[in-house]
Formats: structure tokens, sequence, C-alpha cells
């Protein structure tokens, strides 16, 4: 089982929280006015790495999300893609709060009762990327910086299994793998391509 669990519950009354009182249940809950801020941590940083590791992780043979965390290249490379690639770009979030919760995220893919199959995680990888990954990119670009290396190496790797898979070998909508088959994109073009 996943032990990890949060409960962000919005709009709730004072008087609610006293007689619903699930912190003391032990439950993990954060009560909030404004989902962004959890949101925002789960799609950049959990399902992020999820999308960054998932190209590089297939072209290189790794399968599970835990071989990936446990592989001593690759792990190290996420956690540093995590916290050098991907914090510094959330924007409104206590830095803390984001290194905090990017820990939880390597804790969690580290699960030995967890097989989570990057195979499972392709379904529909590349048309994410631009929700996932693209706020990153494009914290880079509108800075006037290079798209940092490890972000680079994720999107290199998912040109090269696309290119190697071809439209049937992968499960995502075939007009976005068609654009990825023409003439490659960079990784800024194509989150400005898929985007907008």
């Amino acid at each position: 089982a996943e032990p990890y669990h949060l409960w962000a519950i919005r709009g709730a009354s004072h008087r609610f929280r006293e007689n619903w009182p699930l912190t003391d249940a032990g439950c993990n809950v954060e009560w909030t006015d404004d989902l962004t801020d959890a949101r925002t941590l789960k799609v950049r940083l959990l399902n992020g790495a999820h999308t960054a590791m998932v190209p590089v992780g297939l072209t290189h043979g790794i399968s599970t999300v835990r071989e990936f965390v446990e592989h001593p290249e690759w792990g190290p490379w996420l956690g540093a893609l995590l916290r050098e690639e991907i914090v510094p770009t959330l924007r409104g979030i206590p830095p803390e709060r984001a290194r905090a919760y990017a820990k939880t995220v390597l804790e969690r893919f580290a699960n030995p009762f967890v097989e989570h199959r990057l195979e499972s995680i392709l379904l529909n990888s590349l048309s994410k990327w631009p929700m996932r990954l693209g706020p990153t990119v494009s914290h880079y670009v509108d800075s006037g910086l290079t798209v940092p290396e490890r972000l680079a190496l994720a999107w290199e790797c998912q040109v090269t299994l696309t290119r190697q898979r071809g439209p049937a070998g992968m499960p995502d909508d075939p007009r976005t793998v068609a654009r990825l088959l023409g003439d490659t994109p960079s990784v800024e073009e194509w989150v400005g391509l898929v985007a907008g």
C-alpha cells in the first residue's frame, strides 16, 4: 500500500472542522480557501517527475518507478531535477514547502510495495508535457535562460522514444505523435505548439 495521503479541503467552515476532526484522527488534511498550491505541487512535482522519468527510464532499460528511483545514476538525477530545476520555478509557494513535497514524492516513488510500471505512465504522456513540465520550461524561456540539462535530456529521450516506437507504439493522441514525428521541435517549441 501507499502510506502517503493528503486530503486538501477547500472552503470548510470552522464549525465543520471542529465537528469533523480529521487531523485528530491522524489524517493529513490541509484546510484551505484556495487549492492552487496543492494542485501546483502535485502537477508540477509528482506528475512532472513521472512525465520526465518515463522516456528517460524506458530508453535506458528501466521498467518501474521504484527501479528508476533506486538506480545509482537515475535516482539522483530525478532528485536533482525536482530540487534544482523544478522547485526554483514554483512562484508563490514557499521553497521549504516545495522541497518537503519533493522529498515525499521521492519517498513515495521508492515504496517497495508498489510496482508502478513506466509503460502505464506512458499513456498520453506526450500530450501531458505542456501541462506538467510546460510551466517549468516556460519559466526558463521567459527569464531568458537555457532549459536546464535534466529537462532537456528528458525531452531528448521523449523524442527518441517516440521515433523508435512510431505512432503505433505510442499510446497517445495520433495527431500529437505525428507532430513530433515530423520536424522535431525543441522542448520550448513543443510546449508552445501543443499548449497554444
